[in-house]
């Protein structure tokens, strides 16, 4: 219920128009980390696939909070907190 409303304080009209966000602009004819060339198509593809990703995770998150105890929850979550920070240790 508060997102809607902090988004539109911290970013104005131009929340619903990314578009029109600086960012946006500036990203465009760069290469991303594959040497693909960034478009107006390709931004909105990952903005909709991280969107979608997203989502996925948070009813993975319910699904698991439903089948376990919150304990068992609460562990597991610390667990996996351990093994994305050790995963993404580039060392």
């Amino acid at each position: 219920g508060l997102t809607l409303p902090l988004v539109l304080i911290m970013e104005g009209p131009r929340a619903f128009a990314p578009a029109s966000h600086p960012h946006w602009r500036a990203a465009l004819g760069n290469l991303d980390l594959a040497g693909m060339e960034i478009t107006d198509g390709y931004l909105w593809q990952q903005l909709l696939v991280s969107g979608l990703a997203l989502q996925c995770h948070f009813e993975a998150g319910f699904w698991a909070l439903h089948a376990l105890s919150a304990s068992s929850h609460a562990t597991a979550n610390s667990l996996k907190r351990v093994l994305v920070v050790l995963s993404s240790y580039n060392a």
